[in-house]
């Protein structure tokens, strides 16, 4: 009985004593200092050792520049339903009157209601076009002087590219910026890819490359992050105004 109380006793005191080590030195105290070499050197060279282009690397100056003349053009969405929060994300400016596009995730026909911020200031948007299958959602708002987002359509995106998305959330009575990078993972004639966290707030948000270039906007389908490439959104834009000008 006492040798088996004594091997508890020694069981915890071991235990106690690799918790005080983990807490003094870290991961450190597990791994060999030459395989921790090779991990630090495998973070400080990862887009070497994987292939990617330094080419595709946008210092964070950049990025910070490319953040601060691009968030001006977001807004914020929030739709409701039974009397509470149901959607929420971003959206782009297209025009200096009010016109705004979003994605229909954010604003979806069963909906109650929805709200646009932008700044300090909230809007109630009316919705003029919903398409279902482009997953885009155009709506007006009772604004003037805003900022207008660019549409861009690029020669040329590769796989690797550094990529930043750029939106605004909702937060209480106004809007606030958020931004994250991610990497463009692939491409196909139906889709672009991109690397990056689903985050429940980032659809909607703009897609702009290091040359500050609007790609499109951010989805999330099947737990992929894509894009809502700038041509359907300019597509969709031309073919409403087409028809209001009749």
């Amino acid at each position: 009985m006492r040798k088996y109380l004594f091997n508890i006793l020694a069981g915890i005191v071991g235990g106690a004593l690799v918790l005080v080590l983990v807490y003094l030195y870290g991961q450190s105290f597990f791994v060999d200092p030459e395989v921790k070499s090779g991990l630090e050197y495998f973070k400080e060279n990862f887009r070497a050792i994987s292939g990617l282009s330094q080419d595709n690397v946008v210092d964070a100056g950049r990025w910070q520049k490319i953040v601060s003349e691009t968030s001006i053009s977001s807004v914020g969405i929030q739709s409701f339903k039974d009397n509470k929060i149901y959607k929420q994300g971003s959206g782009l400016i297209l025009s200096s009157d009010g016109l705004i596009i979003t994605t229909y995730d954010n604003m979806p026909i069963n909906a109650s209601g929805s709200q646009v911020f932008h700044g300090d200031k909230i809007y109630k948007p009316t919705v003029l076009v919903r398409d279902y299958n482009r997953n885009l959602v155009l709506a007006k708002i009772n604004a003037e002087s805003l900022t207008v987002s660019r549409l861009d359509q690029p020669n040329s995106i590769q796989s690797g590219e550094e990529l930043l998305i750029v939106g605004s959330v909702p937060f209480v009575s106004k809007s606030t910026i958020f931004s994250q990078i991610a990497l463009l993972s692939y491409v196909t004639d139906r889709e672009i890819v991109l690397d990056s966290t689903p985050n429940y707030y980032i659809g909607g948000g703009k897609v702009v490359n290091g040359r500050g270039e609007v790609l499109g906007l951010v989805q999330t389908r099947l737990g992929k992050v894509t894009i809502v490439k700038s041509q359907d959104i300019d597509l969709l834009l031309k073919n409403y105004l087409n028809k209001s000008n009749r």
